[in-house]
């Protein structure tokens, strides 16, 4: 067992115990080399291309030709085949129980940034996107197993407010929402398939968090067209705003490219 202890917090273990092996072991300071043996443990692991991380506190054991030197391996929930954890993330139990229904349900990457939120998982042989744009959130969803179709939920947070703001708790309850969505209606045998990237930006128009030349450009369409055919999904979002819910689009798509 590893227990990282600072020199304060030594000094009172030394003071109750007295004297032993434990004030032994607790009152050896480190080796003088220990500085240059981390050094060459960060760069060694940098060469193996491993991802280690050395421990800070510098705990090295010499040898007579080297030394042990203390470090970290990142091993994901995956690798480890565990279901995930949520102890140290901020949800509700509401949301984990929504999240501990859906079969093998995993997020693996956090690639988010200051003025964008984006996860990425998986769940029951689907690779799945979060990403926030705007007032809204999207979830991607692409089968990476068989030629069943992908998912696309498209949502407004909360008007007029940024996505990317949203906390822990509302990404995990919208990610595990439009999840458990894509496995009822998955059920079904679907035989109408929107297009990905028609859908995607046409909705991300009309929700204001894509421009009009951006959307046409992107989905090779005239933006007179691309206006017409938006028109009736402007005023489903303004009849959601006009009695007080979220706005939301969802269901399967085909051709599922996820373009950020």
């Amino acid at each position: 067992m590893w227990i990282d202890l600072d020199d304060a917090e030594i000094g009172k273990i030394i003071e109750a115990v007295g004297s032993g092996s434990v004030v032994d072991k607790l009152s050896r300071r480190p080796h003088r080399l220990t500085g240059t043996f981390t050094a060459a443990a960060e760069t060694k692991a940098k060469e193996l291309g491993e991802n280690l991380v050395v421990e800070e506190a510098g705990i090295i054991d010499r040898g007579n030709f080297g030394a042990y030197v203390m470090a970290w391996l990142w091993v994901t929930d995956k690798e480890a085949n565990v279901p995930i954890s949520f102890e140290d993330i901020d949800v509700s139990r509401e949301t984990r129980k929504m999240a501990d229904q859906l079969s093998s349900f995993r997020v693996l990457e956090n690639r988010s940034n200051p003025d964008q939120v984006h996860y990425v998982g998986e769940m029951n042989g689907y690779e799945w996107h979060f990403v926030t744009m705007g007032t809204v959130w999207m979830l991607s969803a692409s089968d990476k197993i068989s030629a069943r179709g992908g998912w696309l939920h498209i949502e407004e947070w909360r008007p007029g407010k940024a996505a990317n703001l949203m906390n822990v708790d509302s990404i995990y309850s919208s990610i595990v929402k439009s999840l458990h969505g894509l496995v009822i209606n998955g059920i079904k045998s679907w035989t109408a398939f929107q297009p990905l990237v028609w859908r995607k930006h046409l909705e991300l128009y009309a929700f204001g968090a894509m421009t009009l030349e951006r959307a046409s450009a992107l989905m090779d369409v005239d933006g007179d067209v691309l206006k017409a055919k938006a028109a009736s999904v402007k005023e489903q979002i303004e009849e959601s705003r006009r009695n007080g819910v979220a706005a939301s689009f969802a269901g399967p798509v085909v051709d599922l490219i996820v373009r950020n």
